[in-house]
């Protein structure tokens, strides 16, 4: 796979990561108390996901 590949992949990654996380993020401000419980760590872990994948292609985007 070349580099502008994995750029590519890695930023969309990214980019749906963020999707995601506006998606939970607006469930989250939507729902009772009960959602609120179950999204709450979702949103965490999707939030690392995005921060990972950004780093990633930072780093792909570094050795370019």
């Amino acid at each position: 796979m070349s580099q502008d590949m994995m750029i590519e992949n890695a930023t969309k990654a990214a980019q749906g990561a963020d999707l995601l996380l506006q998606d939970l993020q607006g469930l989250l401000h939507n729902s009772d108390a009960v959602v609120a419980l179950l999204v709450l760590p979702e949103i965490e872990k999707v939030a690392g996901v995005k921060q990972r994948m950004e780093a990633l292609a930072s780093a792909l985007k570094s050795k370019d």
